[in-house]
């Protein structure tokens, strides 16, 4: 699985095993199609793939059924971002922030999704708000320099993850 942005070697093996395993949780939400736990992990199942559209329907079924969790939704926004999705990501983070306010992470994932947005105002003031929250925290200040760059114009506004993660 892909967790904390580490790339599992997906070797033939695995693959055969997550594609197995997505297979069995096929039968899982068809027999129970309110299981918002079985389309999460099918999700996490085609993130390992790197097959975002079918990882994004897993999620955002997930999302549909479980709102009030916070890492539902923060999945279903990531996927989102992966496919450029921004303005769907900027509503699933405001969400997710709704429900756990408190997070520091969601705010600084609520200014990727607006920098994908293409609201870089907004973003501003959403990594900001992290930084308030939690002034140490490394993820929240290196989106707060991804989105000063932007702001500045030394990097080109982008339209999906990928995107955000080049340089020029």
């Amino acid at each position: 699985m892909q967790l904390l942005d580490r790339d599992p070697r997906v070797t033939k093996a695995v693959r055969e095993q997550v594609i197995g395993g997505i297979h069995d949780l096929d039968a899982v939400t068809a027999f129970n199609p309110e299981n918002w736990a079985a389309f999460w992990i099918k999700g996490k199942g085609y993130q390992v793939l790197g097959a975002h559209e079918a990882a994004n329907k897993e999620f955002k079924a997930s999302f549909d059924i479980q709102k009030k969790n916070p890492d539902v939704a923060r999945e279903y926004a990531s996927s989102c971002l992966e496919l450029g999705h921004g303005a769907e990501a900027v509503r699933v983070a405001q969400h997710a922030i709704e429900v756990t306010p408190d997070d520091a992470g969601l705010y600084a994932n609520l200014a990727l999704a607006f920098c994908i947005d293409g609201k870089n105002i907004e973003a501003k003031k959403a990594v900001e708000q992290a930084l308030m929250m939690a002034p140490q925290d490394k993820i929240s200040q290196a989106v707060r320099g991804v989105v000063d760059d932007i702001i500045a114009g030394k990097r080109r506004q982008p339209k999906t993850m990928a995107d955000l993660n080049k340089k020029s």
